[in-house]
């Protein structure tokens, strides 16, 4: 494999974590969310009034739920995290990395994304909790065309937010 082609697999495995986010925010509430562009290579996803996860940098940043000591020792293994408290959250508490999705000779994104998924999921459904739709000024800056790009580069199709 060359390094083009890990570089595209990277960058693959980041957008598909993206859409995740997209597809469970939806899931929470089709008037809760929105997706904004920073610019060519920073994309945001907003839930109510919260950043939830955010693709910049060559890489995706997470807000995570985490609850007790034991689910914070489960990111000692991970070495494709990094905790950071950018956009580190009070109400619902949050906990925040970022996250470089790769693949090696253990199966490391495989066995990472295990541990962050449902705790990113948890968080997420928690924010769904908490507010009761998008911020206005957030919803003005939702970009269809962001979610065409994902689109476009996966092959899948994603919802799309439903502003009351």
């Amino acid at each position: 494999m060359t390094t083009q082609d890990l570089s595209s697999l990277y960058n693959r495995t980041c957008l598909e974590i993206f859409a995740h986010s997209i597809n469970e925010c939806s899931c929470l509430g089709r008037d809760k969310w929105g997706a904004t562009v920073v610019d060519s290579h920073h994309y945001r996803l907003v839930m109510g009034n919260l950043i939830v996860t955010s693709l910049e940098s060559g890489r995706i940043w997470l807000a995570v739920d985490i609850q007790n000591e034991r689910e914070q020792l489960s990111f000692g293994g991970i070495t494709v995290w990094e905790w950071t408290p950018k956009f580190q959250y009070v109400n619902p508490p949050s906990k925040c990395g970022f996250y470089q999705p790769l693949e090696g000779k253990q199966g490391t994104h495989t066995k990472a994304w295990s541990i962050i998924q449902p705790l990113h999921d948890r968080y997420l459904a928690n924010v769904a909790e908490t507010y009761k739709h998008l911020r206005t000024s957030s919803q003005k800056s939702h970009s269809d065309e962001a979610l065409v790009a994902i689109e476009q580069s996966l092959k899948i199709t994603l919802p799309r937010p439903q502003y009351k």
